[in-house]
Protein backbone atom coordinates (compact mmCIF):
# COMPACT_ATOMS: atom_id res chain seq x y z
CA UNK A 1 0.00 0.00 0.00
CA UNK A 2 3.04 2.23 0.71
CA UNK A 3 4.87 1.69 -2.43
CA UNK A 4 1.24 2.19 -4.54
CA UNK A 5 0.71 5.69 -2.26
CA UNK A 6 4.02 6.60 -3.60
CA UNK A 7 3.60 5.45 -7.23
CA UNK A 8 0.32 8.24 -6.92
CA UNK A 9 2.24 10.91 -5.51
CA UNK A 10 4.94 10.96 -8.20
CA UNK A 11 2.07 10.51 -11.07
CA UNK A 12 0.37 13.61 -9.30
CA UNK A 13 3.59 15.53 -9.23
CA UNK A 14 4.49 14.82 -12.21
CA UNK A 15 1.03 15.85 -13.91
CA UNK A 16 0.95 19.12 -11.83
CA UNK A 17 4.67 19.48 -13.43
CA UNK A 18 3.33 19.40 -16.78
CA UNK A 19 0.47 21.51 -16.49
CA UNK A 20 2.71 24.35 -14.74
CA UNK A 21 4.49 24.20 -17.82
CA UNK A 22 1.73 24.42 -20.09
CA UNK A 23 0.09 27.21 -18.25
CA UNK A 24 3.93 28.97 -18.09
CA UNK A 25 4.14 28.34 -22.34
CA UNK A 26 0.93 29.84 -22.97
CA UNK A 27 1.82 32.79 -20.90
CA UNK A 28 5.04 33.41 -22.72
CA UNK A 29 3.68 32.56 -26.04
CA UNK A 30 0.95 35.66 -24.89
CA UNK A 31 3.07 38.26 -23.60
CA UNK A 32 5.85 37.61 -25.62
CA UNK A 33 6.41 38.16 -29.76
CA UNK A 34 9.67 37.19 -30.44
CA UNK A 35 9.14 33.86 -27.93
CA UNK A 36 5.90 33.03 -29.60
CA UNK A 37 7.78 33.23 -32.76
CA UNK A 38 10.71 30.55 -31.58
CA UNK A 39 7.55 28.70 -30.29
CA UNK A 40 5.78 28.52 -33.65
CA UNK A 41 9.14 27.83 -34.91
CA UNK A 42 9.99 24.83 -33.12
CA UNK A 43 6.43 23.34 -33.13
CA UNK A 44 6.55 23.87 -36.93
CA UNK A 45 9.91 21.72 -36.81
CA UNK A 46 8.23 18.80 -34.46
CA UNK A 47 5.65 18.61 -36.61
CA UNK A 48 7.60 18.46 -40.12
CA UNK A 49 9.55 15.83 -38.54
CA UNK A 50 6.65 13.88 -37.78
CA UNK A 51 5.61 14.23 -41.06
CA UNK A 52 8.99 13.20 -42.99
CA UNK A 53 8.81 10.00 -41.00
CA UNK A 54 5.69 9.37 -41.84
CA UNK A 55 6.20 9.67 -45.15
CA UNK A 56 9.47 6.89 -44.90
CA UNK A 57 7.61 4.83 -43.57
CA UNK A 58 4.97 5.01 -45.94
CA UNK A 59 7.55 5.08 -48.68
CA UNK A 60 8.80 1.73 -47.30
CA UNK A 61 5.70 -0.33 -47.04
CA UNK A 62 4.74 1.29 -50.41
CA UNK A 63 7.85 -0.60 -51.83
CA UNK A 64 6.41 -4.13 -52.59
CA UNK A 65 3.72 -2.41 -55.17
CA UNK A 66 7.05 -0.17 -57.03
CA UNK A 67 8.29 -3.77 -57.41
CA UNK A 68 5.21 -5.26 -58.62
CA UNK A 69 5.03 -2.35 -61.04
CA UNK A 70 8.69 -2.72 -62.12
CA UNK A 71 8.15 -6.65 -62.82
CA UNK A 72 4.80 -5.68 -64.85
CA UNK A 73 6.79 -3.05 -67.16
CA UNK A 74 9.93 -5.29 -67.20
CA UNK A 75 7.23 -8.21 -68.84
CA UNK A 76 5.88 -5.89 -71.03
CA UNK A 77 8.73 -4.60 -72.54
CA UNK A 78 10.49 -8.34 -72.75
CA UNK A 79 7.44 -8.63 -75.16
CA UNK A 80 8.11 -5.77 -77.03
CA UNK A 81 11.51 -6.96 -77.46
CA UNK A 82 10.17 -10.26 -78.91
CA UNK A 83 7.89 -8.94 -81.39
CA UNK A 84 10.47 -6.58 -82.33
CA UNK A 85 12.90 -9.51 -82.80
CA UNK A 86 10.19 -11.09 -85.01
CA UNK A 87 9.92 -8.13 -87.24
CA UNK A 88 13.69 -8.58 -87.68
CA UNK A 89 13.34 -12.19 -89.39
CA UNK A 90 10.53 -11.15 -91.41
CA UNK A 91 12.56 -8.08 -92.82
CA UNK A 92 15.22 -10.48 -93.24
CA UNK A 93 13.30 -13.10 -95.08
CA UNK A 94 12.00 -9.99 -96.95
CA UNK A 95 16.00 -9.08 -97.67
CA UNK A 96 15.71 -12.72 -98.58
CA UNK A 97 13.56 -12.72 -101.44
CA UNK A 98 15.17 -9.45 -103.03
CA UNK A 99 18.70 -11.71 -102.92
CA UNK A 100 16.95 -14.60 -104.34
CA UNK A 101 15.67 -11.91 -107.35
CA UNK A 102 19.04 -10.60 -108.00
CA UNK A 103 20.58 -13.87 -108.35
CA UNK A 104 18.12 -16.48 -109.41
CA UNK A 105 20.90 -19.42 -109.68
CA UNK A 106 21.14 -18.92 -105.61
CA UNK A 107 19.09 -19.44 -102.57
CA UNK A 108 19.83 -17.53 -99.44
CA UNK A 109 19.02 -19.23 -96.50
CA UNK A 110 18.77 -16.44 -93.50
CA UNK A 111 20.36 -17.25 -90.02
CA UNK A 112 20.84 -15.66 -86.69
CA UNK A 113 24.69 -15.10 -85.44
CA UNK A 114 24.92 -16.69 -81.90
CA UNK A 115 28.71 -16.05 -81.00
CA UNK A 116 31.53 -14.01 -83.22
CA UNK A 117 35.37 -13.38 -82.55
CA UNK A 118 36.83 -11.18 -84.32
CA UNK A 119 40.19 -10.64 -82.22
CA UNK A 120 41.84 -14.06 -83.42
CA UNK A 121 44.15 -14.92 -85.99
CA UNK A 122 41.88 -17.62 -86.74
CA UNK A 123 37.97 -16.67 -86.62
CA UNK A 124 34.97 -18.16 -85.90
CA UNK A 125 31.27 -17.11 -85.96
CA UNK A 126 28.19 -19.77 -85.22
CA UNK A 127 24.97 -19.77 -86.64
CA UNK A 128 21.58 -21.09 -85.48
CA UNK A 129 20.65 -22.97 -88.50
CA UNK A 130 22.27 -26.45 -89.89
CA UNK A 131 22.05 -29.33 -91.96
CA UNK A 132 18.34 -29.59 -91.13
CA UNK A 133 17.78 -25.88 -92.82
CA UNK A 134 19.76 -27.38 -96.05
CA UNK A 135 23.16 -25.90 -94.91
CA UNK A 136 26.01 -28.02 -96.29
CA UNK A 137 29.75 -27.76 -95.72
CA UNK A 138 31.76 -25.25 -97.90
CA UNK A 139 28.49 -22.95 -98.50
CA UNK A 140 29.09 -18.95 -98.37
CA UNK A 141 27.99 -16.86 -95.98
CA UNK A 142 27.33 -13.13 -96.93
CA UNK A 143 25.36 -9.95 -95.80
CA UNK A 144 23.90 -7.71 -97.66
CA UNK A 145 27.07 -5.18 -97.16
CA UNK A 146 29.60 -8.25 -97.96
CA UNK A 147 30.96 -11.70 -97.74
CA UNK A 148 31.57 -13.05 -94.30
CA UNK A 149 32.98 -16.62 -94.52
CA UNK A 150 32.02 -20.19 -95.38
CA UNK A 151 30.57 -23.28 -93.50
CA UNK A 152 33.31 -25.75 -91.89
CA UNK A 153 30.78 -27.84 -90.16
CA UNK A 154 27.06 -28.04 -89.28
CA UNK A 155 25.06 -30.27 -86.82
CA UNK A 156 20.78 -30.56 -86.85
CA UNK A 157 20.33 -26.94 -85.32
CA UNK A 158 23.56 -25.35 -85.90
CA UNK A 159 26.37 -23.95 -88.11
CA UNK A 160 30.36 -23.04 -87.91
CA UNK A 161 31.33 -20.76 -89.90
CA UNK A 162 35.00 -20.03 -90.51
CA UNK A 163 35.09 -15.84 -91.12
CA UNK A 164 36.48 -14.13 -93.62
CA UNK A 165 38.79 -12.63 -90.61
CA UNK A 166 41.27 -15.76 -90.55
CA UNK A 167 44.72 -15.29 -92.27
CA UNK A 168 44.37 -18.62 -93.77
CA UNK A 169 41.45 -17.72 -95.76
CA UNK A 170 41.84 -16.79 -99.15
CA UNK A 171 39.02 -14.95 -101.54
CA UNK A 172 38.98 -14.35 -105.20
CA UNK A 173 38.04 -10.74 -105.55
CA UNK A 174 37.78 -8.25 -108.55
CA UNK A 175 38.20 -4.01 -108.87
CA UNK A 176 34.10 -3.94 -110.33
CA UNK A 177 34.91 -0.93 -112.98
CA UNK A 178 37.51 -3.24 -114.92
CA UNK A 179 37.47 -6.53 -113.67
CA UNK A 180 40.38 -7.07 -112.78
CA UNK A 181 40.84 -9.92 -110.57
CA UNK A 182 43.09 -10.42 -107.49
CA UNK A 183 43.12 -12.59 -103.74
CA UNK A 184 41.56 -11.22 -100.21
CA UNK A 185 43.12 -11.75 -97.88
CA UNK A 186 43.40 -10.27 -93.84
CA UNK A 187 46.27 -9.89 -92.40
CA UNK A 188 44.78 -10.45 -88.91
CA UNK A 189 45.08 -6.65 -87.27
CA UNK A 190 42.15 -4.46 -88.07
CA UNK A 191 38.28 -6.24 -88.30
CA UNK A 192 37.53 -3.51 -90.75
CA UNK A 193 40.24 -3.63 -93.10
CA UNK A 194 41.80 -6.55 -96.04
CA UNK A 195 44.42 -6.86 -98.74
CA UNK A 196 43.58 -7.49 -102.16
CA UNK A 197 47.08 -8.34 -103.79
CA UNK A 198 48.18 -9.85 -106.91
CA UNK A 199 46.69 -6.78 -109.41
CA UNK A 200 49.34 -6.13 -112.27
CA UNK A 201 51.04 -2.82 -111.80
CA UNK A 202 49.32 -1.49 -115.19
CA UNK A 203 45.85 -1.90 -113.99
CA UNK A 204 43.69 1.78 -113.50
CA UNK A 205 43.67 1.94 -109.97
CA UNK A 206 42.59 4.47 -108.16
CA UNK A 207 41.10 5.32 -104.46
CA UNK A 208 37.58 4.77 -103.68
CA UNK A 209 37.23 1.86 -106.48
CA UNK A 210 34.87 -0.53 -105.39
CA UNK A 211 35.67 -4.46 -105.23
CA UNK A 212 33.34 -7.31 -105.42
CA UNK A 213 33.40 -11.00 -105.65
CA UNK A 214 34.65 -12.34 -108.93
CA UNK A 215 31.90 -15.55 -108.66
CA UNK A 216 34.38 -17.68 -110.24
CA UNK A 217 34.39 -20.28 -107.15
CA UNK A 218 30.16 -20.02 -107.11
CA UNK A 219 30.42 -20.11 -103.32
CA UNK A 220 29.34 -16.61 -103.42
CA UNK A 221 27.47 -14.91 -105.62
CA UNK A 222 29.14 -13.01 -108.78
CA UNK A 223 29.82 -9.21 -107.82
CA UNK A 224 28.84 -9.07 -104.56
CA UNK A 225 30.19 -5.37 -102.75
CA UNK A 226 33.09 -6.13 -100.23
CA UNK A 227 34.29 -2.60 -99.83
CA UNK A 228 36.36 0.21 -101.62
CA UNK A 229 40.42 1.03 -101.51
CA UNK A 230 41.44 3.25 -99.22
CA UNK A 231 44.94 2.68 -99.40
CA UNK A 232 47.68 1.45 -102.65
CA UNK A 233 50.92 0.35 -102.45
CA UNK A 234 53.57 -0.81 -105.23
CA UNK A 235 54.66 -4.16 -103.71
CA UNK A 236 57.56 -5.43 -105.92
CA UNK A 237 57.01 -3.19 -109.24
CA UNK A 238 55.33 -5.85 -110.47
CA UNK A 239 51.85 -5.73 -108.83
CA UNK A 240 49.95 -3.78 -106.84
CA UNK A 241 48.68 -4.31 -102.69
CA UNK A 242 45.40 -2.74 -101.94
CA UNK A 243 44.02 -1.94 -98.90
CA UNK A 244 40.36 -2.44 -98.97
CA UNK A 245 38.05 -1.35 -96.50
CA UNK A 246 35.18 -3.14 -96.12
CA UNK A 247 31.34 -2.53 -96.20
CA UNK A 248 30.58 -4.55 -93.36
CA UNK A 249 31.34 -4.23 -89.88
CA UNK A 250 31.93 -7.85 -88.34
CA UNK A 251 32.17 -6.47 -84.90
CA UNK A 252 28.17 -6.27 -84.91
CA UNK A 253 27.24 -9.17 -87.01
CA UNK A 254 23.62 -9.98 -86.09
CA UNK A 255 22.44 -12.22 -89.26
CA UNK A 256 23.36 -13.47 -92.02
CA UNK A 257 22.61 -15.35 -95.27
CA UNK A 258 23.64 -18.55 -96.33
CA UNK A 259 24.87 -19.08 -99.99
CA UNK A 260 23.30 -22.22 -101.66
CA UNK A 261 24.15 -22.58 -105.60
CA UNK A 262 21.61 -24.45 -107.47
CA UNK A 263 24.07 -26.10 -109.76
CA UNK A 264 26.61 -26.89 -107.10
CA UNK A 265 26.63 -30.36 -107.60
CA UNK A 266 26.36 -30.70 -111.41
CA UNK A 267 29.79 -27.65 -111.55
CA UNK A 268 31.71 -29.93 -108.87
CA UNK A 269 30.96 -33.23 -111.01
CA UNK A 270 32.37 -32.09 -114.15
CA UNK A 271 35.84 -30.55 -111.58
CA UNK A 272 36.07 -34.37 -110.52
CA UNK A 273 36.41 -35.45 -114.05
CA UNK A 274 38.85 -32.84 -114.87
CA UNK A 275 40.79 -33.93 -112.55
CA UNK A 276 40.44 -37.77 -113.05
CA UNK A 277 41.38 -36.93 -116.50
CA UNK A 278 44.44 -35.06 -115.70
Amino acid sequence: MRDSGSFIKVCASFLFFVLLEGVSLYLVYNNSIIQKSALMRGFNSLIASVSDAGTSVTDYFSLGSANRALARENSMLREKLLKMEKMMDELSLQEDTLLAEEFPSYKFIPAKVISNSTDNMHNYILIDKGYKDGIEKDMGVITSDGIVGYIVNTSSNYSKISSLLDVENHVGAVISKNNTFGTLTWNGKRSSYMSLNDIPIHTNVELGDTVTTSGFSRMYPPHHPIGTIEKISNNDGISFDLNIKLFGDFRSLKWVYVVSFDGKSETDSLLKENIKQK
